[in-house]
């Protein structure tokens, strides 16, 4: 009986040793599906405007290249809105003085579609295209932006061109490397997380479910921001990531994000 124990739980160990994520992932946006999806709302504000969105975040700026405070969300600090065309918008996001982030909005003639172009800085990552359809407020052509938007994700490819890459990294962890980065073993330990973009996280812990499924678990000074569960395939060709989150206006976020393997 004390063998057959044994064995038992060295088959165990064995089975957990082995993280179903290991490879390289690539999203396949069609697939993938965001509740609620985003919504932003513009009010104009005299030459400027102010801006609320559902993710928490709120700021008011006017188009003379400024910096503004941002209030609700952790990776950025301040912003300066440019007025660089009839229909276009450049954005310059910073954190501590330093530019983290720029983004490119584009308007149709209509003013029915907001093309958001995201380019990363720091740290440098691939540009991501964000689509939104106004369904709400009144068109102002001197000040393009105001209005409710909504996001088409349809149209978005949410995180357009997303690579996950997990790597083994001896004693059983992992290095993973995608719109966060951390190395981790999946032991329920909290292990520090690197460049999160997504949502604010200084830590994460990992546990095995079973032979195909990981969770995730991030935190922000020791409170749950992010939950993160990954489920591969039983042929190891496709990995589904269901991701819940509560953002600081009290939206609760769900998106199930499918990636196949590279």
């Amino acid at each position: 009986m004390r063998t057959l124990i044994f064995a038992l739980l060295a088959t165990t160990l064995q089975f957990m040793a082995a993280d179903p994520r290991l490879g390289t992932w690539k999203l396949i946006s069609a697939n993938s599906t965001e509740d609620p999806p985003r919504t932003a709302t513009n009010t104009a504000d005299g030459d400027g405007f102010r801006h609320v969105n559902s993710n928490g975040m709120a700021l008011a700026a006017k188009y003379d290249g400024r910096s503004y405070p941002i209030i609700g969300v952790p990776i950025f600090d301040h912003v300066a809105y440019h007025r660089t065309g009839t229909n276009e918008v450049m954005v310059f996001y910073t954190k501590d003085g330093a530019v983290i982030e720029t983004d490119r909005l584009d308007f149709s003639s209509d003013g029915n579609e907001m093309v958001e172009t995201n380019s990363f800085i720091l740290p440098s990552r691939p540009d991501v295209v964000w689509v939104h359809e106004r369904t709400g407020g009144d068109r102002n052509p001197a000040n393009p932006p105001v209005g409710q938007w909504t996001r088409d994700f349809g149209k978005s490819r949410l995180r357009q061109g997303l690579i996950l890459r997990i790597e083994p990294d001896g004693n059983d962890g992992v290095h993973f490397t995608g719109d966060t980065s951390y190395t981790a073993k999946p032991d329920g330990k909290d292990y520090p997380v690197k460049d999160s973009r997504w949502y604010a996280a200084d830590a994460v812990a990992l546990q095995f479910v079973d032979a195909h499924t990981v969770t995730a678990v991030y935190k922000q000074d020791g409170k749950i921001t992010n939950q993160d569960r990954f489920v591969v395939s039983p042929d190891g060709k496709r990995m589904t990531v269901t991701s819940e989150a509560t953002r600081a206006s009290g939206v609760h976020l769900h998106e199930e994000l499918v990636f196949d393997k590279q």
